[in-house]
């Protein structure tokens, strides 16, 4: 886990008691921290907030495929589903890359396709068609 180092990190000198006291701020490693908006402008590129609810089922799948290359991928959800559902789609960012590929890592072009699928049954044949 890392902890900001910079103004306004757990150790910075900005902090005063009456500041660590209006934002409930503790000094501890604990992957919490408070920054400038300059400053998280300038080193933080991707940022995820995380909404937790129970129950929550989660799912992914992988596709991995050459460069230049396209991968496809299909998922079908078996019946109506009540609850809000999230998709994402996810890159590994350039931060990761092996250093070796002489900064040459672009972000895949991504595309994503929702359709919804609808059935008839017809009353009289018991056939059905697909809206």
């Amino acid at each position: 886990m890392k902890e900001w180092s910079g103004d306004w990190g757990d150790k910075s000198k900005k902090w005063t008691l009456k500041t660590r006291e209006q934002v409930n701020g503790e000094d501890k490693e604990d992957g919490c921290f408070f920054i400038c908006l300059k400053d998280f402008l300038k080193f933080f590129t991707l940022t995820n907030i995380c909404y937790y609810q129970e129950p929550h089922v989660d799912s992914f799948l992988v596709d991995q495929h050459e460069i230049g290359q396209w991968g496809l991928t299909k998922f079908t959800l078996e019946r109506d589903n009540p609850q809000p559902i999230c998709i994402t789609v996810d890159q590994i960012s350039e931060r990761f890359m092996d250093k070796k590929r002489n900064n040459s890592y672009l972000p895949v072009p991504v595309k994503i396709i929702l359709t919804k699928l609808t059935t008839k049954i017809n009353p009289e044949t018991q056939d059905i068609s697909f809206e």
